[in-house]
């Protein structure tokens, strides 16, 4: 659960994520990473918590999409 890491390694998290969905082309899912990696590098903790929510439904539609191609 993110709120039991540092900042720093919520950061670190956020960017290897968002390194590994841009990968195959979750670019909108990458620009939430990227967003929640600068927060918490930050340590911004209210944009964490404000866009945290957004990463379940985000990956939801990547599997979605995913899903319907192969």
């Amino acid at each position: 659960y993110y709120k039991d890491r540092s900042s720093s390694d919520y950061g670190d998290l956020a960017h290897r994520l968002k390194s590994s969905v841009r990968t195959f082309g979750a670019i909108g899912l990458g620009n939430l990473f990227e967003t929640l990696e600068k927060a918490g590098k930050a340590d911004d903790w209210s944009v964490v918590e404000g866009r945290h929510d957004e990463v379940r439904p985000a990956f939801a539609n990547v599997k979605a999409f995913y899903q319907d191609r192969l």
